[in-house]
């Protein structure tokens, strides 16, 4: 992937002078307490080439997938590689894993193998910049080729989540792995095989941080979040607590979220708290003493420590350095107030920081060039919850992410991403989170969006106000109100609201009123009939939205997703799967497609259709009767919605990935020449409008 198009951060970067240069060899994990996989909504509110146009082209042709951006969204982890200054591998917990082989400059993908794209760690072999373990809630994974490719761990790997991952540095070949959920394992062979190390009395208080003593290859230590910290000293087979002097302001046992090894020293480590405390053993662990002055008031999520001494502690807001002669510790100036995860790398780049926070952090990374400033890159990887296109033009979508909302307008290279000039009267920049997305089919330029209350633009998403009387409860989908102007329905956490003027809302009907209503569709075969996805399966109104009743053939359980094609047929997206009825009455699962459905899409009146979700995308052209995966280059799979702009374009938004766009490849035969090898032809950006 070249390089990225992104939009600047909202801070300020400053500068710090450190004595004495970061030591390579060391990876640090962030302190995170407790593993984040939340329903599809409350993870976002918590949280340019285009297809030609016609069947006959588009039939004939491969399809694939690019990434659009935009930039933006929360890293959650950073390592550097120790013996290759350039090599650095980023990741989030909804996006999968970056690489970077130019000081974290450009970025490209590597996610292909991997199963669970909630990547809680990374560790890179102090030894070979290409050998990479990364850790999930779903167990662990390696790559032996710089992340382009990944295998899970296996042969006595826990299934079981992974929160922190550490390597030898004196032998590359023994890799240890903890995790809060009692994952506690050793591999003595470079990741081929495990075995469980330790015992109850260290598996039961959640295992957080794991790290090896740099000069001493048996002496292992670990910090836990109930427990303290324990030392072993037989390469982790058996422990021992080492919690004298560890005492919260209450004189409890502080929850242990950060742990860090002097690579100069091995009988010095620091530990950090969730408290903000931090303490300094001087003698392996034996004995420890508060070293704050003051104490911080938030957790600590890394420590580092650089050759000369100065400890390094990152927090939730922010990074604070404190050298061995100092008598408190000194604020970092830094971009984003929530710093996640540090990694220390080699003497020309010593160290990156991972930062953002949900809801609305634009989020990225941060590289110390060891001498004047931070600089500021950012992935993408943004939550995007909903895209609609714009029906009074072929090339104009709305994408509703977990930083802001966005205009999108394909160009060259990739499109423009414009964020909103204001929002409910505040000054440019202000950001706020929308999980739904309504274009007005009956009114050019006014478009909907929404999360725990209702904006509305008159101008195509450049501005936005915010409506005085919001519908109760989360906004997840909208649709006009059959043969109205300007009335509008709402699906929320709480049921149906109803607007009529889009402005002021009430309550709609209260035959949704103890349903979650997750999607909203128009029948285009049927003036006033609606449908709704829910919480408990499909519903349906013929009377304009005034009753509803619940569709009994219909998938049970969870629907996120409704479509009515324009040749009558209805699909329903849900937990269960994808479902199809041609005739209304009998729905059967779809054939060709899987996993968890969130969204569906027509591109125009009976055309093609998509489905997005777990799995990826799946398109039928034969009105949903059957479909085949269309998945090549979608490096993020977890799809959360679809849309076809008005010239055929497919986009499609992910859980972590930002927005990727479908390219399709046409075979053509040389123009004058006899037919022979196939050459292939990519359709070209078109100018937007």
């Amino acid at each position: 992937m070249g390089a990225l198009s992104v939009r600047s951060g909202r801070g300020r970067l400053g500068s710090v002078t450190l004595a004495g240069a970061f030591v390579p060899g060391t990876e640090y994990a962030p302190g995170w307490l407790e593993p984040m996989r939340c329903p599809r909504w409350l993870a976002v509110f918590l949280l340019g080439t285009l297809i030609l146009v016609g069947s006959g082209a588009a039939a004939s042709g491969a399809a694939s997938w690019t990434a659009l951006g935009p930039a933006g969204g929360v890293v959650d982890f950073v390592a550097a590689a120790p013996s290759a200054p350039a090599t650095v591998y980023a990741s989030s917990r909804v996006g999968g894993v970056f690489a970077s082989d130019d000081y974290g400059v450009t970025w490209r993908p590597a996610n292909s193998g991997l199963s669970d794209l909630r990547i809680r760690c990374l560790a890179v072999s102090p030894t070979d910049p290409a050998v990479v373990f990364a850790g999930a809630p779903a167990g662990g994974f390696r790559s032996t080729d710089g992340g382009r490719s990944w295998t899970p761990l296996a042969n006595g790997f826990p299934a079981a989540q992974v929160d922190s991952l550490a390597i030898d540095p004196s032998n590359v070949s023994r890799v240890y792995a903890a995790g809060a959920t009692g994952t506690l394992a050793r591999s003595t062979d470079g990741g081929a095989s495990w075995a469980a190390i330790g015992n109850s009395a260290v598996t039961s208080v959640r295992p957080r941080v794991i790290a090896v003593d740099p000069m001493h290859s048996s002496t292992i230590y670990l910090a836990t979040l109930d427990g303290g910290v324990f030392r072993s000293d037989d390469g982790g087979g058996s422990w021992t607590s080492k919690n004298t002097g560890l005492i919260d302001f209450f004189g409890n046992l502080p929850t242990v979220t950060a742990l860090a090894v002097d690579p100069t020293n091995a009988s010095r480590l620091y530990v950090g708290s969730s408290a903000g405390l931090v303490f300094r053993s001087d003698d392996g662990a034996s004995s420890w003493t508060e070293y704050d002055d003051p104490s911080f008031t938030t957790q600590v999520v890394t420590m580092a420590v650089a050759s000369d001494g100065t400890a390094l502690a990152a927090l939730q807001q922010g990074i604070t350095l404190r050298r061995p002669t100092d008598p408190a510790w000194s604020g970092v100036p830094y971009v984003s107030s929530y710093v996640r995860a540090a990694s220390i790398g080699g003497p020309a780049v010593p160290l990156y920081a991972a930062f953002g926070n949900l809801p609305s952090d634009t989020g990225g990374l941060a590289r110390w060039d060891g001498g004047s400033a931070f600089s500021v890159t950012q992935l993408p990887v943004l939550v995007v919850a909903a895209i609609a296109s714009d029906p009074q033009t072929s090339s104009r979508a709305v994408v509703a992410s977990t930083t802001t909302l966005f205009v999108y307008q394909p160009g060259d290279p990739a499109g423009t991403w414009d964020p909103p000039s204001a929002q409910g009267g505040a000054a440019s920049g202000f950001d706020f989170v929308a999980i739904a997305a309504y274009f007005d089919p009956r009114n050019a330029g006014v478009v909907y969006s929404g999360a725990s209350g209702v904006f509305r633009s008159t101008d195509s998403g450049a501005s936005w106000t915010a409506v005085t009387a919001s519908p109760q409860g989360i906004v997840r989908a909208f649709v006009a109100q059959p043969g109205t102007n300007q009335a509008m329905f709402a699906g929320t956490s709480s049921g149906l609201s109803q607007s009529a003027d889009g402005i002021s809302w009430s309550a709609g009907s209260g035959d949704l009123s103890a349903r979650q209503v997750f999607s909203l569709a128009a029948d285009p075969t049927a003036a006033s009939t609606l449908w709704a996805g829910t919480d408990d399966g499909v519903y349906r109104s013929d009377d304009g939205g005034a009753s509803w009743s619940k569709v009994p053939a219909a998938p049970g359980g969870v629907v996120h997703a409704v479509l009515v094609t324009g040749s009558g047929a209805v699909l329903a997206g849900a937990d269960s799967g994808l479902f199809v009825s041609a005739d209304r009455s009998t729905w059967n699962a779809a054939t060709g497609a899987s996993g968890t459905v969130f969204a569906l899409a027509e591109k125009g009146p009976a055309g093609e259709i998509a489905a997005g979700g777990a799995a990826g995308v799946f398109v039928s052209t034969d009105g949903g009767a059957t479909w085949s995966a269309q998945t090549t280059g979608l490096t993020n799979p977890d799809v959360f919605a679809l849309t076809y702009l008005g010239d055929g374009t497919l986009l499609a938004g992910t859980n972590g990935g930002s927005v990727f766009e479908r390219v399709v490849t046409v075979p053509r035969a040389p123009v004058g020449r006899p037919a022979g090898p196939v050459s292939p032809r990519v359709v070209g950006p078109r100018p937007p409008g």
